[in-house]
């Protein structure tokens, strides 16, 4: 999942009134600006995900990234890995991002999702864990199965007729998310208060370069 960075009205506003010399430039400094607006707004977003999604893992916050604009389409890019965008690790994180940005109903790759209960010590990003079950599995006091209808992983207490067990883990045939994280919003207002100063900055360099007139007070 991922916002593009187009060039805006401001930026056909503004050419009316440049010379021909000057307009020449524009392409390159499109361009640049462009690729620092995404730069800058992907490392916004790194430091704003935290408040929205509760502990994001740092592969979570890896993924967000940016690709620059290329000499021809001046449409640059910022948004979650996935097999489409980016250099994801493994499938990237777009779709699992997805859910948490627009809400959705979530389902097995497998037979069931594991979830953790009340019972369970998640790790410091509130998950699972890769292995755990495996391991829990591996211990005399916990099994797999299903009690009173529910499936998961139970721990066992007590002795004779005071054994009892707790579920851990369920097993859910699904699990639904509200939206949580609205990107395309957030993205979109970071890129509107980055990108006119990126832009000013990158035109005034590329018209000195060229001992040119820059521009003032177009913000």
């Amino acid at each position: 999942m991922s916002v593009q960075l187009t060039i805006d009205d401001d930026i056909k506003s503004l050419s009316r009134w440049l010379s021909k010399t000057q307009k020449e430039q524009l392409p390159s400094a499109i361009r640049n600006a462009l690729n620092d607006t995404a730069y800058d707004t992907m490392k916004y977003m790194r430091n704003v995900l935290p408040k929205y999604i509760e502990r994001p893992t740092p592969f979570t916050i890896k993924s967000l990234q940016y690709e620059k604009t290329d000499k021809v389409k001046l449409v640059s890019k910022v948004g979650f890995t996935s097999l489409t965008f980016g250099k994801p690790t493994g499938k990237g994180s777009a779709h699992y991002m997805k859910l948490l940005i627009e809400g959705g109903v979530r389902y097995p790759n497998k037979r069931m999702i594991p979830v953790p209960t009340l019972q369970y010590k998640t790790n410091q990003y509130g998950n699972i864990g890769r292995g755990k079950i495996t391991s829990l599995l591996g211990k005399k006091n916990h099994f797999q199965g299903t009690l009173n209808g529910k499936a998961g992983v139970f721990k066992t207490t007590g002795r004779g007729k005071s054994l009892e067990a707790d579920m851990v883990i369920a097993y859910e045939k699904q699990t639904r998310y509200k939206p949580q994280f609205n990107f395309p919003t957030i993205t979109k207002r970071a890129v509107n208060k980055l990108f006119k100063p990126s832009f000013e900055k990158n035109l005034n360099e590329v018209l000195r370069k060229k001992n040119l007139h820059g521009i003032k007070g177009w913000l």
